[in-house]
């Protein structure tokens, strides 16, 4: 990925080991910022909602105001965690300045992303020990799997344009990614947002965490079936889906990523038999789960 756009972005310094990356493309000046931002250990006090809170990470909706007006933004904490693994991962940039990077990086691509406001990193020495990522927050959102399963019974799924707009603005950013030879490793259903506006449809990633840059040409057929077979794992077991659906989804990500129609056929058998896979781990594990309860 590019290193920081210095035009848009900013580094600000701030106190007790932490630093923090600001965008300035928001109407949000540096030093806003760097007034919003003094006291980081406060940040995930009084939240107005908790949207998940596991093991070392907490997600919160919070109000804040960098420019003086109110502005409603998710803020995602993580903890370093213990063991060996982590410990030499401590060393590596934060997890939040990763994922702002990546998210610059596909906003210039014209890639959908969740509005990256400002990563912040706490470092002991040469260590990350806590990372703080804040984005944008949109209050008719949800990612795409808890949106179908809220509004399964509500919107007209058998209409065959939302279908579309769902389908096909999630297969565009994959094929997109594809094109700059980037690739999702987790790219299910979970990890795109969906914002409802006027009756219209917006769907955008999620996750940074999951975007790599693709090692080698030779790798590009397993890491497609990766990547499409997560999507498509979920796709095919929502009845709002026909197998249609999912084969005019896969044709237009062919279109849209220039791949060759003679790989086609390869391509939509393998992601078929591996999304089918996919899908009956999911169950076991899901069954095991319920069983241990």
């Amino acid at each position: 990925m590019n290193d920081f756009d210095k035009n848009t972005t900013a580094l600000i310094n701030l106190s007790d080991g932490w630093t923090a990356r600001v965008s300035l493309s928001q109407g949000v000046s540096a030093e806003g910022w760097r007034r919003c931002l003094a006291a980081p250990e406060t940040l995930m006090d009084d939240p107005q909602r908790v949207i998940r809170e596991s093991g070392s990470a907490r997600v919160i909706v919070k109000t804040i105001r960098p420019d003086g007006e109110p502005r409603a933004v998710v803020i995602k904490d993580e903890v370093t965690k213990t063991g060996l693994k982590a410990f030499f991962r401590s060393y590596q940039p934060a997890k939040s300045k990763r994922n702002f990077r990546v998210a610059q990086e596909l906003l210039r691509n014209d890639i959908p992303v969740v509005v990256p406001l400002a990563a912040l990193e706490k470092k002991q020495g040469l260590r990350t020990v806590r990372s703080i990522y804040i984005t944008g927050y949109s209050e008719n959102s949800n990612d795409m799997h808890n949106f179908i399963r809220d509004n399964i019974g509500k919107i007209n799924f058998a209409d065959r344009r939302i279908k579309e707009r769902f389908l096909q603005q999630s297969v565009a950013i994959l094929a997109t990614l594809d094109k700059k030879g980037m690739w999702h490793r987790d790219a299910k259903a979970g990890n795109f947002l969906v914002e409802v506006s006027d009756g219209k449809y917006r769907i955008s990633l999620l996750d940074m965490d999951g975007i790599k840059m693709c090692p080698a040409k030779l790798f590009a057929h397993r890491l497609r079936v990766r990547t499409l077979a997560k999507l498509v794992s979920v796709m095919l077991w929502n009845p709002f889906v026909t197998r249609s659906d999912y084969l005019r989804t896969l044709t237009l990500y062919g279109n849209l990523a220039g791949i060759d129609k003679g790989k086609r056929k390869k391509l939509f058998n393998d992601i078929s038999k591996t999304a089918v896979a996919m899908r009956f781990v999911t169950m076991v594990n899901s069954s095991r789960a319920n069983s241990d309860k």
